[in-house]
């Protein structure tokens, strides 16, 4: 049976998403989340876009400790060499929630994966991410909403300080309220026993909370049962 028949209904798990307007929304996470000199790192969310076109930004990391950017769909970063480097943009036709990921491997390779199947990639020079004083890490736009903001839905939010594999890959989108716990550097997961005020408690132990700016915590209505 292919993948993509056997990924979860997500209105049947999900039951809150957070809800990004487009125009000012953002959640700030603190800088340098992926260290400056890692090789090998994994980034990845279950989001649902609003429109059916586009690249939507999901995660955004620009600070003293380097510059990446995962959207919905490709991921870019910007090496110490002063160049960006993207894999090529998939467009994902759907507003549906999909489960994205972008892996750093072995530092000279870029991969992006839609549902737990890889569907572009890209060839890096073993440079260090770039370092970009000034600039601030968030989800749901660029430099904590100086632009690229993301309008939709995002459940969770992962960050890894090693290359998922793809079965790994495809153990968090079939598990997501279970995900591999080793080399997790963050979770956020949209749901309001970790949400207080305007802060988003980082579920992987090391304090590395969101701070809300717009964005809502929203309850999702349960899909018919088939």
């Amino acid at each position: 049976m292919p993948l993509q028949q056997l990924r979860p209904d997500p209105l049947r798990i999900f039951r809150y998403a957070m809800y990004f307007d487009g125009i000012d929304d953002y959640v700030a996470v603190p800088d340098g989340i992926i260290p400056y000199d890692s090789m090998n790192w994994t980034v990845m969310a279950w989001v649902a876009p609003v429109f059916n076109s586009g690249s939507f930004l999901i995660y955004y990391q620009g600070a003293s400790e380097g510059e990446m950017a995962l959207s919905t769909c490709a991921l870019n970063v910007k090496l110490s060499n002063g160049n960006w480097y993207s894999t090529p943009c998939y467009n994902t036709s759907t507003v549906v929630f999909t489960h994205v990921a972008g892996v750093r491997y072995n530092g000279t390779s870029l991969l992006f994966y839609v549902n737990g199947n890889q569907v572009e990639s890209a060839s890096i020079p073993a440079y260090n991410l770039y370092e970009t004083p000034g600039f601030h890490s968030s989800i749901g736009s660029y430099n904590r909403g100086a632009g690229g903001f993301f309008m939709g839905y995002i459940y969770n939010v992962l960050i890894y300080n090693f290359a998922l594999s793809q079965s790994q890959i495809q153990y968090n989108m079939m598990v997501p309220d279970n995900p591999i716990r080793e080399g997790l550097l963050l979770w956020l997961k949209a749901d309001p026993a970790y949400i207080s005020g305007n802060t988003w408690y980082d579920l992987s132990g090391n304090n590395n909370n969101g701070t809300i700016y717009g964005a809502t915590l929203t309850q999702l209505i349960l899909s018919p049962v088939r």
